[in-house]
């Protein structure tokens, strides 16, 4: 029996002075396409360019391939302006993010950026009964919408189940660096 592994080592495609929360969802299994989502905070005084991701998990999963499906602020409820440039160091593809003003002492910038990856092989397999393994290392909250007609058989941790529409959600809100695997099987029906 072949294991469906994925493996994602942690957010650390933010710089200082930033943080994220994560929502990872399986938009097509056969396609190995994913939509990660993340909520970031710039609380760096005078900051007022961003580059995402600065490397980490996006850059090893998708190949080089991002493709941005939105950059929306926060703070302001509106699609932010950005650029599509390259890492300086690594050619990497990243998001550049220039805001209208400086942020301020004590200010912060809140960003939703959204963004679509293709898993390769390597990270996202599965075996004949459709059945994959999530693997994710984090010290951020975590949502993770199981892929459509899927149900879960196993979570490392204690996790909120919930559904909205006709989604259904893994959530994780400790804040303490932990290791989650979810394994999940397509829906049999009688």
């Amino acid at each position: 029996m072949r294991r469906i592994v994925l493996v994602l080592l942690g957010i650390s495609a933010l710089g200082a002075g930033a943080w994220a929360d994560m929502r990872y969802e399986v938009i097509d299994l056969q396609k190995r396409a994913v939509r990660l989502t993340y909520e970031i905070e710039d609380n760096k005084a005078g900051n007022q360019v961003f580059y995402f991701p600065t490397g980490g998990f996006i850059h090893d999963a998708s190949m080089g391939d991002i493709e941005v499906e939105s950059v929306f602020d926060l703070s302001l409820k509106q699609e932010q302006p950005y650029e599509m440039t390259q890492d300086k160091e690594t050619g990497a593809p990243q998001i550049k993010i220039t805001y209208s003003t400086p942020i301020p002492p004590g200010g912060k910038k809140r960003l939703q950026i959204a963004v679509k990856v293709h898993m390769p092989e390597s990270l996202l397999t599965f075996d004949s009964q459709g059945r994959y393994q999530f693997t994710y290392e984090t010290s951020h909250a975590f949502e993770f919408i199981i892929p459509r007609n899927h149900c879960v058989v196993y979570t490392s941790h204690p996790v909120y189940i919930f559904e909205k529409g006709d989604k259904v959600f893994l959530q994780q809100m400790d804040k303490t660096l932990r290791k989650l695997v979810f394994q999940t099987r397509p829906a049999r029906t009688p």
